[in-house]
């Protein structure tokens, strides 16, 4: 079961951290379609996707602790499908810029959440090589992804890159919600008990025992 839940989470940040890197073979098509200068078009196709998604890390981080891992691998899954989408649908700079925003958030969960599922599910022991699997992900992902993106971009142009990254994500999305189960603990947690209240229920028991000890010499026990 442990094995099922992996290879859907750790393939998810593949096509997730190639999403940033691989606009880059793109840029200079991007600055001449839409009229913008290199800089901007970098700053805002890369380094604003780039943005929120560190920006977006603390809240998902402490929102899986709460409400758990799956649905933010879900909804992350989701978002990245949707956005791949407009991007490759999309028509004007404006609509371009605002589709990395919400990509950027959308990518938060599956670069965060990863190494804490790994955690849920093994022994210390046990965590290593599962761990370097995933940073092997990490690296195709960005390293891997601008020559894929850059062989695509000059066969189909840059939005088709989106296209291609929403096919992926289209197969990844039902194998996330299959095979992908809870690994966080969301029930209720064992309440601390202050010194106060460990004093309270002391007194408490030496009450009781004053009280029996009372008892018995009042009504003794006869034997026989």
């Amino acid at each position: 079961m442990r094995e099922c839940i992996l290879p859907p989470d750790k393939s998810g940040p593949n096509p997730c951290l190639s999403l940033g890197p691989m606009i880059t073979p793109g840029l200079p098509l991007l600055s001449s379609q839409y009229n913008v200068s290199i800089d901007n078009a970098a700053s805002f196709m890369v380094g604003l996707l780039a943005f929120w998604t560190g920006f977006t890390t603390f809240f998902t981080a402490s929102g899986a602790t709460v409400w758990g891992k799956r649905p933010f691998f879900i909804i992350s899954t989701t978002l990245l499908l949707g956005t791949c989408i407009w991007g490759f649908a999309a028509s004007t700079w404006g609509s371009l810029v605002a589709m990395r925003v919400i990509q950027g958030i959308a990518s938060a969960p599956l670069e965060t959440l990863v190494t804490s599922t790994v955690s849920d599910l093994y022994f210390v022991h046990e965590r290593g090589s599962r761990l370097s699997i995933w940073g092997v992900m990490q690296g195709a992902g960005v390293l891997l992804g601008q020559m894929i993106s850059g062989a695509i971009i000059q066969a189909w142009g840059v939005q088709a890159t989106f296209g291609v990254t929403a096919i992926i994500l289209s197969i990844l999305l039902p194998l996330q919600y299959f095979f992908v189960f809870e690994t966080a603990y969301t029930g209720a947690r064992p309440r601390l008990i202050t010194l106060e209240e460990k004093m309270i229920e002391a007194q408490n028991g030496s009450n009781r025992s004053s009280n029996l000890s009372s008892h018995r010499t009042a009504n003794p026990t006869r034997l026989g």
